[in-house]
Parts: C-alpha cells; sequence; structure tokens
C-alpha cells in the first residue's frame, strides 16, 4: 500500500490524533471489579507489611522490655510509636497510589470522550463533502451515540470549524479527510471484510494496511463505516465488494 497523503501529513492537523479505543471500551476496562482488584492488591499488599511490621515491633517491645539494661527497657516503650508513625507513612503512599490510578482511569475516559467527537466530526466533513462516500444510516447512528445531536456539542464545532473555513490548509484538510476515508473504505471491499474478526485477521496479515489502520484516523473510520454496512445492508457491501474486485480485475489485464 503506497503511502497517501493522511489527515495527519496536512498542515491543518486539528483531525490528526491517535485513534482510540470507545468510552463503553475504556470503561470495560476500568470496570469496578478490574478497580476493586487493583486497589485490593495495594490494600493487601499494605495490610501485611503492616502486619508483619506490627508483630516485629511487640516481640521487640517484650524482648527489650525484659532487658536488665535500664536504656533498652525505656527504648522499648517507644517501639510502638514508632511503628504507628511509620503505618501512617505507608497508610498516605497507598492513599495516594489510589488517587493516582484514579486521576490515570480518569485521563484515559477524557481522551476516548476527545476522539470519539473527532471520530464523528471526520464522518461529518465526509458527509458534507461527498455524501456518496458515506453508507446510508451511519453518520446518524454514530451521532446518536455519543448524543451529538446538537450544535453544541464538540464534534459539531469542530466539524462546523472545518467546512466553513476559506483557508487553504483547511481545504487540504478536507480533501485528506475524504480521499483517506474513501480508502479505509475500498481496503475493506477489496479484502472482503464484512466483520470485526475478518478486521482483526487482516490487520495481522498485512502490516501496511495495519500502519495506515493505526495511524490515519479518516482511513480508521473509512474501515469502521465499511464494516458497520457489511452488517446493516450486507447488499450494499456485498455491491461495493464486486465493483472493487472489477476493478482490480481490470487493473491485472491493462497490466
Amino acid at each position: 500500500m503506497p503511502d497517501p497523503i493522511g489527515v495527519c501529513q496536512t498542515r491543518d492537523r486539528r483531525l490528526c490524533y491517535e485513534p482510540q479505543p470507545s468510552p463503553d471500551e475504556v470503561k470495560k476496562q476500568q470496570s469496578a471489579t478490574a478497580g476493586a482488584l487493583r486497589r485490593g492488591k495495594e490494600v493487601a499488599t499494605f495490610l501485611a507489611t503492616e502486619a508483619a511490621m506490627e508483630a516485629g515491633a511487640i516481640h521487640a517491645e517484650r524482648m527489650l522490655a525484659a532487658s536488665s539494661n535500664a536504656l533498652l527497657r525505656k527504648g522499648a516503650t517507644a517501639l510502638p510509636v514508632v511503628a504507628a508513625g511509620i503505618a501512617a507513612v505507608k497508610g498516605t503512599v497507598l492513599l495516594q497510589r489510589i488517587i493516582d490510578i484514579s486521576k490515570e482511569e480518569g485521563k484515559e475516559l477524557n481522551q476516548a470522550y476527545a476522539a470519539q467527537s473527532r471520530d464523528v466530526a471526520i464522518l461529518m466533513i465526509v458527509a458534507q463533502t461527498d455524501p456518496t462516500s458515506m453508507p446510508a444510516g451511519y453518520l446518524p447512528h454514530r451521532a446518536q451515540e455519543i448524543g451529538a445531536n446538537k450544535y453544541q456539542h464538540p464534534a459539531f464545532k469542530l466539524a462546523t470549524e472545518v467546512m466553513s473555513s476559506k483557508s487553504v490548509q483547511s481545504s487540504e484538510l478536507r480533501t485528506a479527510v475524504v480521499n483517506s476515508f474513501q480508502q479505509g473504505s475500498a481496503a475493506v471491499y477489496c479484502r472482503q471484510i464484512s466483520n470485526s474478526q475478518a478486521l482483526e485477521q487482516a490487520l495481522k496479515n498485512d502490516s501496511d494496511f495495519k500502519k495506515r489502520y493505526d495511524s490515519d484516523p479518516a482511513f480508521h473510520q473509512g474501515v469502521l463505516a465499511a464494516i458497520d454496512q457489511a452488517i446493516r445492508d450486507p447488499a450494499a457491501h456485498a455491491a461495493h465488494v464486486h465493483i472493487a474486485q472489477s476493478r482490480q480485475a481490470a487493473s491485472l489485464q491493462t497490466r
């Protein structure tokens, strides 16, 4: 697969981002069970350490208290206080670790929501620039999924900014978005990919395809749109596959 000009090769890089898992996928990864397991591991480690520390302090206290040395007997009374101080410090460290994990999860989820808005902005740009490239019903379906049914939504705002701009850079970006989206869909039709399992296999077998899928968000959306079409409108998908195969055959005959 040649290296075409994708959205990340244009001067206007508003739509250049690394494709992210959906917020729902991120939430599954960050489920209460998974979170409890991570936190439980931290807590278990902490409690085990503290139990050992307490046992050691008690044993040492008893040993020193039985000593004939007055200074050692006096020092024995300070051991429980020292152990409690260490436990307090370790408890604070554990709490901070839990806070850090929560912050990381929040950042991941925010990134997923931002990427999702850009995904739908790409679909809106394609639908407005070349409606024939967008499978029927796909944009409304995706927009409804993320609640992009009002102009205040980030997806609407971003798409409107790109579509309304008169700059040369924005024009280049619109062209790159449509071309990359079409190339993503064409890649699906040429490879006869009709479900997520077939996509996964194609990504394993074709490093160039995987590289483009992982790095070009508009190409990525074109792939997903064509696969969704195979599920929602099998007849239309089959027709596109037939056209792609015919073009491939014609291309081979002219060589």
